[in-house]
This record gives C-alpha cells, sequence and structure tokens, in this order.
C-alpha cells in the first residue's frame, strides 16, 4: 500500500476509531457540563432545601409552643382551681365571721344602751355635786363660828396656861 488510495477496512476502522473519540469526547463534554451545572447549583441559593427546612422547624416549633401553651395552661388551670377553692373557704370564714362580730357589735350597743338607761345624766349629778358644796360651806361656816365662840370661853387651854404663870411666879418669889 505505497499508493495513497485507503482500503474501506481501514477507513472503517478510522471511522469506528472517530467515531469511539467522538463518544469519549462527547461524554468528557456531558461531565464537564455536568460539574459545571453542579458548580452553578452550588452556587445558586437552595430555596426549596431552605423553604422545606423552614416549614420543618416551623412544625417543631409550633409543637413545641403548643406543648409548652398545653403544660402552662394546665397549670394556670390548676393554680386558677386552687385560687377559687381558696377564695371560696376566704368567703365562707369570712361571712361567717362577719356574721359573729355583726353579732358582737350589736351586743355591745345593747349594752351601751343599758348602761345609759340605768345612768344618772350629767346634769343630774352636777346638782348634787353643788348642793354638796353649799351644804359643805354652811357647815365650814357653822364650825368656824363654833370655833370662834369656844375662843372666847375659859377653856382647858387657859386653865393650863393660868397653871404654868402661876408656877412661874412661885418659882421666882422662892428663894
Amino acid at each position: 500500500m505505497t499508493d495513497n488510495s485507503v482500503s474501506p477496512s481501514e477507513v472503517a476502522a478510522l471511522t469506528q476509531r472517530v467515531t469511539g473519540v467522538e463518544a469519549a469526547v462527547e461524554s468528557i463534554r456531558k461531565d464537564i457540563h455536568g460539574l459545571v451545572s453542579k458548580f452553578d447549583e452550588k452556587s445558586k441559593t437552595p430555596w426549596a432545601t431552605i423553604l422545606a427546612g423552614a416549614g420543618l422547624l416551623f412544625t417543631v416549633m409550633t409543637s413545641f409552643v403548643t406543648v409548652v401553651g398545653g403544660v402552662v395552661a394546665w397549670g394556670l388551670m390548676q393554680q386558677n382551681s386552687n385560687i377559687v377553692s381558696s377564695l371560696n373557704d376566704f368567703r365562707a370564714t369570712y361571712e361567717n365571721n362577719r356574721v359573729v362580730n355583726r353579732q358582737d357589735t350589736n351586743a355591745a350597743f345593747a349594752d351601751i344602751k343599758a348602761q345609759q338607761a340605768r345612768s344618772v345624766p350629767r346634769e343630774e349629778h352636777q346638782q348634787i355635786w353643788l348642793s354638796q358644796a353649799n351644804t359643805d360651806k354652811d357647815q365650814q361656816r357653822q364650825i368656824d363660828e363654833v370655833k370662834n365662840q369656844l375662843s372666847s370661853l375659859y377653856g382647858a387651854r387657859d386653865f393650863f396656861k393660868d397653871v404654868q404663870e402661876r408656877l412661874d411666879r412661885l418659882e421666882r418669889r422662892q428663894p
């Protein structure tokens, strides 16, 4: 094959090789295109993943808030029932104490009214005190008059005074 002619088997072999090379190049091109598209996808914001995660997070948070809210509401209802029970007990005690206090107050007022009915008015006391003061003045006047009358009489004091004077004179006379 010195001439430049190519045999069909060679052409077929070359065609097969070229087809294989073309297939390999196409495969490389597809792989490169796949890598490029993967890089492009990685550089893009994955909204679907973000939205799915946000939805999951929202569901979890909603469930958590619902559970916590339920626990808090249950606790508040328990506390509310305890408070209502305590208020009912307080109301019963208060009502009982109010009735007892009212009875005590009414009894105290009745005692005061009874004491007022038995007591003598102040004006009457003042009249009695004024009368007693006048009586005391009159008696003091009478006592003073009797003293003045007795002082003019010769009494035991005068007698002892005279005896003392006589003794003094007698003692002076004796040498």
